[in-house]
């Protein structure tokens, strides 16, 4: 059988994420739901991590996204990103997302698209919480 040449590692939803010189990644605050008391609700920062796996031969550039869907399946957000693989190897991508609306509750899915093959999909709960009157 044989190995794809790019293959998904993870994808996180965290607070921040942060890379140092060395190349060490750390992630902030991971969590896997979003609670609101209403909506639409808005969430000041979040931040979508994923790690891609390259098993490539040579040098080459690649398109990547990162999309967020609604329950209905519309485009929440996304970002882009120009990964240079310099043959096998380990790209992260980090993709911000600042003062964004939840217009409704239920299960959202983050994707992770190299070029135009997804290579993953991660589903990822809004909830909405209600408080009980004293």
């Amino acid at each position: 059988m044989k190995k794809p040449s790019i293959q998904l590692d993870f994808i996180h939803l965290c607070e921040n994420s942060l890379i140092d010189m060395t190349g060490k990644l750390s992630l902030i605050g991971m969590f896997e739901n979003f609670n609101f008391n209403s909506f639409p609700a808005s969430f000041p920062k979040f931040t979508v991590v994923a790690s891609v796996r390259f098993a490539v031969e040579g040098k080459k550039d690649y398109p990547a996204r990162v999309v967020i869907l609604y329950p209905d399946g519309t485009e929440f957000g996304k970002a882009d990103f120009g990964l240079k693989s310099q043959g096998a190897g380990i790209a992260v991508l980090n993709a911000n997302f600042i003062n964004r609306e939840f217009r409704m509750p239920g299960e959202y899915a983050v994707e992770i698209w190299i070029g135009d093959e997804r290579v993953g999909r991660k589903p990822f709960t809004v909830t909405l919480v209600e408080h009980k009157k004293a």
